[in-house]
């Protein structure tokens, strides 16, 4: 598996290609592993020095927590076997477990003149293909292509017990989540002595 930073377009991104021929056997797999944890926190906690407000604004007053994973991988292979038997497989996994949270702690006071918002935001994008190619001249061909697209988060906005808000106008707490995720698996195989191909 491939571990991958962000690249200059903000997606982790991993590419594995592999191929394989013999006279008698081919035998080839590859596999792409993405993933991501992000762990994300914006909040405003007690104030420790005097008994003045944590926050003390004549205006709007925003606490946002924004979280954005973007997730490829892909892999793909080539295997001939020319007398013999020829397996080919090719695996894309993208993972991410994503922990977002905005909150006022316990004990924080937050005075705004006007609006008042708490904002959490978590958004997800993945993409996993995977293409596994597979031929023989007279033996047993196999090709096996699998995708995954995995998402697990906990996105909050949240006013702990004991904290204190004052606002002019309008309070939100708003918690927003945006998932998209794509999957593609593609198998072929050249069958002149059987086989099987699938695509997961």
């Amino acid at each position: 598996g491939i571990t991958a930073p962000p690249d200059g377009s903000g997606t982790s991104r991993a590419t594995t290609i592999g191929s394989a021929a013999a006279a008698f056997a081919g035998v080839a797999g590859n596999e792409s592993d993405v993933s991501a944890d992000p762990i994300v926190r914006a909040f405003v906690d007690q104030r420790t020095v005097g008994d003045k407000p944590t926050i003390d604004a004549g205006h709007d007053v925003t606490i946002t927590s924004t979280s954005r994973a973007k997730l490829f991988a892909e892999s793909s292979n080539f295997t001939f076997g020319l007398l013999g038997a020829s397996h080919g497989q090719s695996i894309a996994l993208t993972d991410i477990d994503n922990d977002n949270q905005a909150y006022v702690a316990t004990g924080a006071e937050i005075v705004a003149g006007h609006d008042l918002s708490v904002v959490s935001v978590a958004k997800h994008n993945l993409a996993a293909n995977a293409d596994a190619q597979s031929g023989t001249g007279v033996g047993l061909t196999f090709a096996y292509a699998d995708t995954s697209a995995d998402v697990d988060f906990s996105n909050r906005a949240s006013v702990s017990d004991g904290a204190s808000l004052k606002t002019g106008n309008t309070l939100s707490i708003v918690s927003e989540t945006a998932t998209k995720a794509d999957t593609y698996s593609n198998v072929y195989g050249n069958v002149e002595g059987g086989g099987d191909v699938n695509a997961d």
